[in-house]
């Protein structure tokens, strides 16, 4: 609940082989899923992707118990929501709510809740996410489950509230958020709560406001370390400096967040990026030609390596290889990797 992934990690990994090692299906669902979400918060989601996916298969060849079958459920959905699989993930976390309400099991439904909401705000449909996100937020308070982390995607709910134009509400529950990150210093809740401000702001047309409060997230992301959540503030941030007309600052932001959500499978929200950075207008024009890191890391890049594979291939960082890409998409005037790939690999 501190938010301590690393710790976290570590801890799961090594119940989760214990449970394997003796057989224990209930410490090997419950160690699981907890692996699972911690896997997707720092960006692990292959790893994640295959715990769920034996989780599920243990599942289904043996009967097991409501304790077993939400948790499991639940984390597939989780790993599909954020891969694109909305239907598959929808089917999972409705079938995890109708087992938890038989079983009269009511936190978990917090959880399955929010993971369709997620699946709405994905897709892009702000009333159904926020019927989702609003109805596990407000179970979530009647539970006294305080912790932001605890059940991080209700918070999403400030987004859906901002896209059916309910400002207010957005503005009150992003100051309750940001509130709960000052009391208990966490990067999380202050980073949403930034952005959450920063879209009520830009929304009411103030556009150097919302700026400074998108600053004021990437700072608390340099903290909390979760690449899908800085990634979504980059794609908010590219679009606040779309609107105020800084198109350059604006494209290299946007390439930052599709390189992320690209490297991390997350499609539908790649997807949103690109149509963000189709809004700019014309393409930039070369700006010079590419280093010879830079040609390497678009060489990897579009031969289909991930950001991790190729700071792998080159002895660098992903970091330092995700920033080469926004300087190779901007020099060559790309917007994706498949752009990319067309480029410096036409056909014969």
């Amino acid at each position: 609940m501190r938010g301590d992934m690393p710790a976290a990690t570590v801890r799961l990994e090594r119940l989760y082989r214990r449970a394997l090692e003796h057989g224990d299906e209930l410490g090997v669902c419950w160690a699981g899923s907890g692996l699972v979400q911690v896997d997707m918060i720092t960006g692990r989601w292959q790893r994640a992707r295959q715990v769920a996916h034996d989780l599920m298969v243990a599942v289904r060849h043996s009967p097991n118990p409501p304790a077993v079958q939400v948790p499991t459920l639940s984390a597939a959905a989780l790993v599909d929501s954020h891969l694109g699989e909305g239907e598959r993930a929808w089917t999972y976390a409705t079938d995890a709510i109708a087992i938890a309400e038989r079983a009269g099991a009511w936190s978990p439904l917090t959880d399955a809740r929010a993971i369709r909401g997620f699946v709405a705000l994905s897709r892009g449909d702000a009333h159904q996410a926020h019927t989702e996100l609003g109805a596990a937020l407000d179970r979530s308070r009647e539970l006294g489950i305080l912790e932001p982390i605890w059940s991080h995607l209700v918070w999403y709910d400030i987004d859906a509230l901002v896209e059916l134009g309910d400002l207010d509400q957005a503005c009150a529950l992003a100051d309750d958020l940001r509130a709960r990150g000052e009391r208990l210093d966490r990067p999380f809740p202050l980073a949403t709560a930034a952005r959450g401000h920063a879209l009520v702001l830009a929304a009411r047309g103030d556009l150097a406001a919302a700026r400074a409060e998108l600053d004021r997230a990437l700072v608390e992301h340099d903290r909390l370390g979760w690449p899908f959540e800085r990634a979504r503030t980059e794609l908010t941030h590219g679009m606040v400096l779309r609107r105020d007309k800084q198109k350059r600052a604006a494209r290299e932001t946007l390439h930052r967040a599709l390189a992320t959500f690209e490297d991390l499978g997350a499609s539908l929200w790649a997807a949103k990026v690109r149509a963000e950075i189709s809004r700019i207008g014309g393409r930039p024009a070369p700006t010079g030609s590419l280093t010879a890191t830079e040609r390497r890391v678009a060489e990897l890049a579009a031969d289909g390596h991930t950001n991790r594979e190729v700071a792998a291939l080159l002895f660098l960082s992903t970091k330092t290889v995700a920033a080469h890409l926004t300087s190779v998409y901007a020099k060559l005037g790309v917007r994706s990797r498949t752009e990319l790939s067309r480029q410096l690999r036409p056909p014969q």
